[in-house]
């Protein structure tokens, strides 16, 4: 399978799936902007397995919109793919809408979308904190972790 990363970041017009391939994106945004996304996930052809996957970390107040929408035409047959989003969060502050959408006009097909949204887990910040581990650090620590299998695979 082919990896590509992508930056969600920056605009992202229709992203079209031409072979298998792992699609993976890490966000952390740095400032309270905006950065917003929406874009469709196209394939061009069938008998495609694709793997989807999308991690953000907020620290602080941010604004944050990113809408993929996966679009199967007719006739794209064994298409294999899912979509996975998850949000890392360390307040209740940001804004964040993350919508992962399926568009499909085919039935002989493979589709899954997953979204969870996750605070950071007070037992582990706790944990580190008894280890003389400072607050910024372990929130680093923590993301490191979250982001892990993206950065390894």
């Amino acid at each position: 399978m082919k990896t590509i990363n992508i930056d969600l970041n920056k605009k992202i017009e229709d992203l079209f799936v031409e072979n298998d391939s792992i699609i993976k994106s890490i966000l952390i945004p740095l400032d309270d902007r905006l950065i917003q996304n929406d874009f469709n996930i196209r394939f061009p052809h069938g008998d495609i397995k694709s793997e989807i996957i999308f991690k953000i970390a907020v620290l602080g107040k941010c604004n944050i919109s990113i809408n993929p929408t996966v679009i199967i035409e007719k006739g794209m047959n064994e298409i294999d793919c899912r979509l996975k989003i998850q949000v890392l969060c360390d307040t209740d502050d940001p804004i964040i809408k993350v919508t992962p959408a399926l568009e499909c006009m085919e039935p002989d097909v493979k589709l899954s979308h997953s979204l969870t949204i996750s605070t950071f887990d007070s037992d582990q910040i706790e944990y580190l904190y008894s280890r003389g581990i400072e607050e910024k650090q372990a929130k680093g620590l923590l993301i490191e972790a979250f982001t892990s299998d993206i950065i390894q695979s």
